[in-house]
């Protein structure tokens, strides 16, 4: 078996990408503005990094190596395709029109009477251009409409102070949530024991957090599902327990929004809260994030300070109506959940004949394994994964974001190449 390293410097031209890449490491300082966008968290040495072209499922590199996209999606933002005619054709006409005035874009309007109509418990929304400030101000309407301060959290919501703050008491505080010995340099001291962890399943664990900061908590955050099936019991008690404690629960549907039904995952559980945050595959890859609540809770808007010039850009709600559209229409979220399935299956599949040791894991539409090895050889593992992906022009990892527009013939390719990759890791770890 050749070296897969070799034949990779003879199939992939990447001058241009390195050239580009020794001056971002000087220009951009953590070299880019979203940590799992970079080539580190790949493989630094052969992962494309920069594009020219995305179209359909296809991404083209500055080197004009053309990719089969199985990987990121561009980290669960697009939902259907990359360069999707009809959202694409209906921002097109958006931007012919203007997308910033000194009036208010209709589409505003139109896209909050939308989203209030698909979660009929919401009254309100407040709108931005991204998920993690979308959690922001979530926050920030909690604490002003409560007039508490600490929150209770689970999973993974952001960059920002409010939320990197929890490991300022301790460093892994985030360990099971975000990443591993985050350091929130940066973040406030007096913030310190203002947002407090805890395990998603463990009730007593939530009560006891509760009892312990009585009549001081503003809200308690989740997400409905990430990296489990969902599980309408446990999201019950959390309510429960909310409820019972007059304590404002904020649903983070950034990630699960629109993949497991058409709105917010919540939806389809059942079980609604007093806010859920919105973003990512809203916009199908254009910026917007939505924050919706009810009444009683958002007026408090009204009275604080919540705002930015660029907000109000209209792109981002023409984008939202339409993807919303298509997946109304074509209930793209079976598709999604269908791909993610397939995708599933493939890797145990190839992984059982290559006796290939993983596991997987996400819902379909967020699909993901990990390596049963050592950590060192799970490194080398997945290095051999993605070099051999790459060498067969296919962007994957451990990593699955589902996009509707793949086919039979896009997941034949992907068996193919993963066969190889399996192989090579069989014989090197085995």
């Amino acid at each position: 078996m050749k070296d897969w390293k070799n034949q990779l410097k003879m199939n992939i031209k990447n001058h241009k990408t390195k050239l580009l890449k020794k001056k971002a490491v000087n220009l951009i300082p953590a070299f880019t503005q979203l940590l799992s966008k970079n080539p580190n968290r790949f493989d630094y040495n052969v992962w494309p990094t920069y594009y020219i072209r995305a179209k359909g499922v296809f991404i083209t590199d500055n080197d004009n190596n053309k990719f089969l996209d199985m990987s990121i999606a561009s980290i669960g933002s697009v939902l259907t395709e990359y360069a999707d005619k009809d959202i694409d054709g209906a921002v097109i006409k958006s931007i012919q029109n203007g997308v910033s005035s000194s009036l208010i874009n209709v589409n505003e309007v139109k896209l909050a009477e939308k989203l209030c109509k698909m979660h009929k418990w919401s009254d309100q929304i407040r709108f931005c251009k991204s998920g993690g400030e979308a959690m922001s101000i979530a926050v920030r309407i909690a604490r002003a409409s409560s007039g508490k301060d600490k929150v209770l959290f689970s999973g993974y919501h952001g960059w920002h102070d409010w939320y990197m703050s929890a490991n300022l008491k301790n460093n892994n505080n985030l360990n099971n949530h975000l990443f591993n010995n985050i350091n929130p340099l940066g973040v406030p001291k007096v913030l310190k024991n203002t947002a407090i962890p805890f395990r998603f399943y463990d009730n007593k664990q939530l009560i006891n957090l509760i009892k312990k900061y009585k009549n001081k908590i503003a809200a308690i955050i989740v997400e409905p599902i990430r990296n489990d099936e969902p599980n309408k019991i446990a999201l019950e008690n959390i309510y429960k327990i909310a409820k019972k404690n007059n304590i404002i629960l904020i649903f983070d549907e950034i990630s699960s929004g629109f993949r497991i039904c058409n709105g917010g995952s919540h939806l389809k559980l059942k079980v609604n809260p007093d806010i859920a945050v919105f973003g990512k595959g809203l916009g199908n890859g254009y910026p917007i994030a939505a924050i919706l609540g009810r009444k009683e809770i958002m007026k408090i808007c009204d009275k604080i300070f919540i705002s930015s010039t660029n907000w109000m850009e209209a792109t981002g709600y023409t984008a939202a109506l339409s993807t919303i559209k298509k997946f109304e229409k074509r209930k793209l979220y079976k598709k999604l959940i269908a791909n993610g399935k397939k995708v599933k299956k493939i890797w145990l599949d190839v992984a059982k004949k290559y006796n290939v040791k993983i596991n997987t894991y996400g819902i379909d539409p967020l699909a993901k394994f990990d390596f049963k090895y050592s950590k060192t050889k799970n490194l080398i593992a997945k290095k051999i994964l993605i070099s051999t992906m790459i060498e067969n022009k296919i962007l994957a990892s451990n990593i699955y974001y589902a996009m509707s527009a793949h086919t039979d013939n896009h997941f034949k390719k992907f068996s193919k190449a993963l066969e190889l990759a399996f192989l090579r890791i069989s014989k090197k770890i085995n």
